[in-house]
């Protein structure tokens, strides 16, 4: 892949009739689905618009085989509200195993 910063933008581009997924896969190849919205939206919108969106890969993040243990490394003491935020993927795993609870609702007062 080349540098991104010297790639020509999908909606720049003088050839008109190349192929968006061949595009991504010269220029964009292992780019994730959203660091290319950020990079060329509308190369993002085209493969969306033509349904090859489902060749470009997304983050996948299995939090090691246990989100609980990665919550704990990486985000002891968070409450739920903020995780939910900084960390929504973590987030909604936990949810989906049952093991929110293992996540503090409010932030103990320490006095």
């Amino acid at each position: 892949m080349e540098n991104v910063e010297n790639i020509l933008r999908w909606a720049k581009r003088t050839d008109k009739s190349q192929d968006p997924l061949e595009y991504y896969n010269r220029y964009y190849l292992g780019l994730t689905r959203g660091k290319l919205a950020t990079l060329d939206y509308s190369l993002y919108k085209r493969l969306w618009k033509d349904r090859l969106l489902g060749e470009v890969p997304i983050k996948n993040t299995n939090f090691g085989g246990n989100p609980l243990e990665y919550y704990q490394k990486h985000h002891v003491g968070m409450i739920r509200g903020k995780l939910r935020v900084e960390n929504h993927s973590l987030y909604q795993r936990l949810r989906r195993d049952n093991l929110l609870d293992n996540v503090p609702l409010k932030q103990n007062k320490s006095r």
